[in-house]
């Protein structure tokens, strides 16, 4: 018998023969191609083939483990979709390479910018950047990974999983599996940890040479056994049947309500230890976050966790924890506000309802949405009572005036989200001019976020948005009613300044903030 140590990344007992994991390797060479945009073509077709794989992907996951395990090839289709990756590997299939060449490469360029980080999460996304490039040089070659498929149950080993190689792994043949890379922090093992696989990554003792071999894996000792003796064996035999009953057991109770023989209500929390912990206390019904034991922060990573990544990972925990909303909520009530805005994430819109369920204080919400589609489903659901569109996103006035239109109609206020200057405050004030539902309006004259400039520094009549006991005239010169400095703009714009609006981004390209 051989025992074997790493890092667990899912409690749970699995015992089973091992089974060798492989992916089918594919030769990349640095051959040059004469007809650049035939094979430009041939990437954009793959490409194209990788992002609906992985839409596939999610619906898989969504039916076998949830939307929550689902998540990571949702993200992985807008990574593919990524502007910055494409215009990279188009530029070296430019220099006449294959397109083979050019994703690896510009994948492992991106992915080091990745690796490079301090914060150990971000590290990990470099892994998820190396397996879309995988995705699509597999669509290149037609050389796709099938789905693992054995008459026996097995504990698959590997040198590394992606996520795309998880899922692909058959779940009803899968008991658990040994990587010898691998991070508490990959997609893969939040994967294991939201589908209840057991699992050991970092086990750099796991050879080749076990396939075939007894095996058991101790999720909650982070050890695997290979080759155990008899006495062993039978241990775990029990202390997995015992851990196989109690979890049924417990997962009767999903569902029911928490309250005492007598009828009161019990407010059930849960104690975490990391983001990827949320989605496990959603799925078993926890009301909120009872402790968040932030010395896993530390546990978890190589260094000390900085002040600004600590409070992400608090404001993470009370934006995905959907009924934390709901206590928050609550506890605001007696303080009358006007509204409350964003209260659950955009992508949580069906958890509005159960929040407005709770309270009298209006909810808002919209001002990272950006067309009437995406609204769509605010207005159907009618728990929202006030949406907050911005004509900087949602494509200028005509568009912004539809969807404040609409909302009209299904008796929603509207208080147009504002932020990027004149010119956008100056547009929107024409919508508001013209639409009776609009009961307040955004500004962001003397805000914290203007750095260096602020809203009236382009504008010669600066007296067009002055305001007097919370209100503003509406510009009266022709267009939109500004004088813009264009002298000023000149000075500015010679010095180098980057135009565009603010993109605060995720990693992944999805918004982060308006």
């Amino acid at each position: 018998m051989q025992e074997l140590y790493g890092r667990s990344v899912c409690d749970g007992i699995a015992i089973g023969r091992i089974k060798l994991f492989k992916k089918v390797q594919i030769e990349i060479t640095d051959e040059e191609i004469e007809e650049v945009n035939q094979e430009i073509k041939r990437y954009q077709v793959a490409r194209d083939k990788a992002i609906q794989l992985q839409n596939e992907l999610y619906e898989k996951v969504s039916v076998e483990a949830g939307e929550n395990s689902a998540e990571v090839f949702s993200v992985h289709a807008m990574m593919l979709e990524d502007d910055d990756l494409n215009e990279d590997i188009i530029s070296i299939i430019k220099n006449h390479k294959k397109a083979e060449y050019a994703v690896d490469e510009a994948c492992k360029m991106q992915a080091e910018v990745f690796y490079s980080m301090e914060d150990s999460y971000m590290r990990e996304r470099g892994s998820d950047i190396i397996d879309i490039g995988q995705c699509i040089i597999e669509q290149l070659s037609g050389t796709t990974q099938k789905e693992t498929d054995y008459n026996e149950k097995r504990i698959f080993i590997a040198e590394d999983l992606t996520p795309s190689d998880t899922v692909r792994l058959n779940k009803k043949m899968l008991l658990g599996f040994i990587t010898k890379k691998g991070s508490e922090n990959s997609h893969t093992a939040i994967l294991a940890r939201n589908m209840g696989i057991p699992a050991i990554v970092q086990c750099s003792q796991m050879l080749e040479s076990y396939d075939g071999s007894m095996a058991i894996i101790d999720g909650y000792k982070s050890i695997v056994y290979v080759d155990p003796t008899e006495e062993i064996l039978e241990k775990y035999k029990i202390i997995q049947r015992d851990h196989i009953e109690k979890t049924k057991a417990l997962t009767i109770l999903i569902g029911k309500k928490t309250e005492t023989k007598d009828g009161k209500n019990i407010n059930l929390y849960a104690n975490i230890g990391s983001i990827e912990e949320l989605s496990l206390a959603k799925k078993n019904d926890a009301e909120g976050i009872g402790l968040f034991r932030s010395e896993f922060l530390y546990l978890n990573s190589i260094d000390y966790p900085s002040e600004a990544q600590q409070f992400e990972a608090y404001k993470e925990a009370l934006q995905e924890m959907s009924p934390m909303a709901k206590v928050l909520a609550k506890e605001l009530e007696p303080y009358k506000l006007m509204f409350m805005e964003e209260v659950v994430l955009p992508e949580n819109e069906e958890y509005f309802k159960d929040v407005a369920g709770l309270v009298s204080t209006p909810l808002a919400t919209g001002e990272r949405l950006c067309s009437r589609w995406a609204f769509k489903n605010l207005f159907r659901q009618g728990a929202v009572d006030i949406i907050q569109p911005d004509v900087a996103l949602v494509g200028g006035i005509s568009e912004m005036k539809k969807i404040i239109a609409t909302a009209e109609a299904f008796d929603m206020a509207a208080a147009p989200h504002a932020p990027y200057g004149p010119i956008a405050l100056a547009a929107t004030l024409q919508v508001d001019a013209c639409s009776p539902n609009v009961f307040i309006q955004e500004q962001s004259l003397g805000i914290h976020y203007n750095k260096g400039f602020d809203l009236l520094d382009f504008v010669k009549n600066k007296d067009v948005f002055e305001y007097k006991d919370g209100f503003v005239d509406l510009p009266t010169k022709p267009g939109l009613g500004l004088d813009i400095d264009e002298d000023m703009v000149k000075e500015v714009s010679a010095e180098g300044l980057q135009w565009t609006n603010p993109k605060w981004k995720n990693y992944d390209g999805t918004m982060a903030e308006w």
